[in-house]
Formats: C-alpha cells, sequence, structure tokens
C-alpha cells in the first residue's frame, strides 16, 4: 500500500513540477509583434516592451531581465541600426530594468523619482556597479512628462500607487497605445509591492486615471498579450473586490485564515499566478498585511 502512496506522489510531483515549468517558461518565452514599420511590441522574457523606430534612434519601454535583454538589444539590432537613445523604465523591478546595461552609455533613461530611489534602495547590488550604475534613470518626473520622438507625441504618467509607488504609463498619441506596466496585467494575479510602495487600496483609483486617459485603443500589459479596455477594467474589478473584501474582514477583527476562507473572488478562477510568486492566496495576503499595518 505504502510503495503505491508514494508511487502516487510522485507521479503528482512530477505533474506538479510539469504545470510549473510549462507556466514559467511561457513567462520567459518572447513573442515579437509588429505594429507598424516603426513600433513593435516584444512580449515577455520578463516585462512587455515597446519599440519605437524614430528618425535617428530608437526609444524603449522596459527592457526585461538581463539575459532576455541581450536578446532585445540583438532583435532592435535586426530591424534598425540607429542607436537606442531614450529608455522608459515603467517601475523598478528587475524584469523591467535590468536590460538597461544592454544599451550604450548616453541614452536618455527616464523613470519616476521613487523609481530610482528604490533601484538605488533595494536593488542595489546590480545597480551601484558599472556598466548598470551608468543605466540609472537620470531623467526623472513626479507626476507627468511629454516628448516628441520619431512620429510619435509620448505622453509619461505617474497616476499614483499601485503597483509600486513610482509606476508610470506610456501612452503613444499617434498609435493611440498605452504601456501600462504592471499597473494592468492581463489575467494574472498580481504582485503588491508594500515594500515599494504598492498599495491594494489605492490601486483601483490608479486606475480609474489610468482609464481617463482618452481614445486608447490597445494595451499593452505588463505581462500578457495584447489588451483592450475591457480587460483592465476586469483586473481592476477584481482589485477592488479583493481590497474591499479583505477590508470588511479586517474590520470586523478576523484572522489572516479566516480571511482566507473568507474572500470570494471566483469570477477570477481564470487568472494565473507567477510560479513561486504570486497567487490568489499570495494577494490575500499582501492586502492583510497592507490592511493590518499601523
Amino acid at each position: 500500500m505504502w510503495r503505491r502512496i508514494l508511487i502516487g506522489l510522485g507521479v503528482v510531483g512530477l505533474a506538479t513540477v510539469a504545470v510549473v515549468g510549462s507556466r514559467f517558461a511561457r513567462f520567459v518565452r518572447t513573442e515579437t509583434v509588429k505594429i507598424d514599420d516603426h513600433f513593435y511590441v516584444v512580449l515577455g522574457g520578463g516585462g512587455n516592451t515597446a519599440i519605437l523606430i524614430g528618425d535617428d534612434g530608437v526609444l524603449v519601454v522596459d527592457t526585461k531581465f538581463l539575459r532576455p535583454g541581450h536578446q532585445l538589444a540583438a532583435l532592435i539590432k535586426s530591424l534598425t541600426d540607429k542607436p537606442v537613445k531614450v529608455i522608459i523604465n515603467t517601475h523598478y523591478h528587475q524584469d523591467h530594468t535590468h536590460g538597461n546595461p544592454n544599451y550604450a552609455h548616453g541614452a536618455d533613461v527616464i523613470a519616476q523619482r521613487r523609481t530610482r530611489d528604490h533601484l538605488i534602495e533595494l536593488d542595489k547590488d546590480f545597480w551601484e556597479v558599472e556598466p548598470a550604475w551608468s543605466m540609472l534613470p537620470a531623467d526623472l518626473l513626479d507626476d507627468e512628462k511629454q516628448l516628441q520622438f520619431g512620429d510619435e507625441t509620448i505622453r509619461i504618467l505617474h497616476p499614483g500607487r499601485g503597483h509600486t509607488d513610482g509606476d508610470v504609463v506610456v501612452y503613444f498619441s499617434k498609435r493611440r497605445i498605452l504601456h501600462t506596466g504592471d499597473l494592468f496585467l492581463h489575467a494574472m494575479y498580481p504582485f503588491i509591492d508594500l515594500k515599494g510602495g504598492g498599495s491594494a487600496r489605492e490601486w483601483p483609483a490608479t486606475l480609474d486615471k489610468v482609464l481617463a486617459i482618452g481614445d486608447v485603443a490597445q494595451y499593452i500589459p505588463g505581462h500578457g498579450p495584447l489588451s483592450s479596455r475591457d480587460d483592465v477594467l476586469r483586473f481592476q474589478g477584481y482589485l477592488r473586490s479583493l481590497a474591499s473584501q479583505v477590508q470588511m474582514q479586517v474590520s470586523a477583527g478576523k484572522s489572516l485564515r479566516d480571511t482566507e476562507a473568507a474572500v470570494d473572488v471566483h469570477a477570477w478562477d481564470d487568472f494565473q499566478g507567477t510560479p513561486f510568486f504570486t497567487s490568489r492566496a499570495k494577494n490575500i495576503e499582501w492586502v492583510y498585511k497592507e490592511m493590518t499595518a499601523k
């Protein structure tokens, strides 16, 4: 009997490893989507990347992990011989920033002011040495910045706290495309980075400001496929329901275990987590920690 049980557990373990491995493979695999001759989106390999090819250079939004970032840099070279002149980091996490050193010093690296602070304080082992140090964001904004690049008018906006306290979104006005960074994920459980100033309580209102950006035809999420406004609204609905339900349990003096049992977000059962990192249970725990923090 015990032999059969152990063999059964082994099969379950292998199956679990296979599922986790498949999800992780999807997370790191890249796919290039051509919008037009001057605009590309590279999905996966870390955070999703937008590439805009201008008259004399290239603008990149989010540079991925370091190694997939090598592949991204090679892809850009295959598309154009123009140098990368502008990098925009939507927030400080390494799957959106560690590819910065793959580009030549002198590029204009743009981010929200707190993003630079978090890179230096929370990821200092990577950024305090060259070549990373010279590719830290130095062109910093508080609320909004606008620039002309190639054929585009680009608006960079910090709509408020959510994933972190330094997230920006990037709007390509001519193409009506909005890169949201990790303020929006397509059908995925988010990381609520409390250490980085993130807030589940404030995130839905921040997304109200994102959704108020008019005339957006297509959304580039931080992770997942190109998306619609309805996808953003559904993600916002999940966050709003999660935060309000956890707050109700906290107000009633319930424990984390009681809260986990009481919260009902089955309407979003199709959402997926990132292996070893995000899940529905972790979302409830992070929101509970925020709601009970002094």
